[in-house]
């Protein structure tokens, strides 16, 4: 699949593998805009690529982050910076998952440039930064996604662990109730070294 767009990009999307719905939906959109370009078909395009990055994120990171930054390239011709933003910050995630905080940084900080408000970007950013050491970082950032999203049991999680690396552990177990409390469910999450002290405390919630 190749789209070729007048200033000259050109962008290789692959193969339509069979039975690949979102392949084939990407053949049909460079299809149509080969034949009569229009930009709301780019904007498209860029949104079947996230959705084929989503599937191919556990068995091909490296084809996902292909895929994203793919979408990437589309950047000038796409008016929806709720679009850039999704883009960066799903590579973010995916370079995250495998292993790669700083690059995944990289694009998390472009996310939330494109987005300033979004909570998930913010917690994932949280989580980047505080593997990578910088703590104060990971505590902004998680306190500023329990401020745009109170109800996120995930968000007080992330925030608690941000606490309890700072050793800042009455807070921690705090944060740790409310998450609790908003998803139970998330008690067998609680696999986290970070979170190790803070269990043995009497406050813990149990």
């Amino acid at each position: 699949m190749i789209l070729s767009l007048a200033d000259g990009l050109v962008l290789d999307f692959g193969n339509c593998p069979e039975h690949d719905g979102a392949s084939a939906r990407l053949a049909e959109l460079v299809e149509a805009y080969n034949v009569r370009p229009r930009s709301d078909v780019l904007r498209e395009i860029a949104e079947t690529l996230c959705s084929r990055a989503r599937l191919r994120i556990d068995a091909d990171p490296a084809g996902a982050i292909i895929d994203l930054t793919a979408g990437l390239e589309l950047l000038p011709y796409i008016d929806r910076p709720a679009l850039v933003a999704k883009l960066y910050g799903l590579r973010a995630w995916v370079k995250a998952a495998t292993g790669d905080d700083e690059a995944a940084l990289v694009d998390y900080d472009a996310a939330i440039e494109w987005a300033p408000s979004h909570p998930t970007y913010r917690n994932n950013r949280s989580v980047c930064r505080r593997r990578a050491g910088d703590l104060g970082g990971a505590l902004a950032d998680a306190r500023a996604a329990v401020a745009e999203n109170r109800r996120s049991g995930l968000y007080w999680l992330t925030l608690a662990e941000a606490y309890a690396a700072r050793r800042e552990d009455v807070d921690a177990v705090t944060a740790l109730r409310r998450a609790l409390r908003l998803n139970p469910s998330l008690a067998r999450q609680l696999d986290d070294p970070v979170l190790d002290r803070v269990r043995e405390r009497d406050d813990f919630p149990r």
